[in-house]
């Protein structure tokens, strides 16, 4: 089920404005935390990543919570 709702161009800017003001904080949060990451070593191989994330769409696996990430071997880049 989905609503509409009717309003104005102002409206709709002021809408527009605010979720840009609310999205940009997030955006760079988000390069921060994946900035850590890596300095701290945190990454894995994006071969292996996209390919475990390729078997879990084929068979999902039985634990409720897998956490195959950590059978990767880290990487120091740089």
């Amino acid at each position: 089920m989905g609503y509409t709702a009717l309003i104005d161009a102002d409206g709709l800017e002021c809408f527009h404005r605010l979720k840009h003001e609310r999205f940009h904080p997030l955006l760079i949060d988000d390069a921060k935390r994946g900035l850590a990451d890596i300095a701290a070593g945190r990454v894995f191989p994006a071969d292996a990543v996209l390919a475990l994330i390729q078997q879990r769409r084929i068979k999902p696996s039985r634990s409720l919570y897998p956490n195959k990430l950590s059978t990767f071997k880290t990487q120091k880049h740089g």
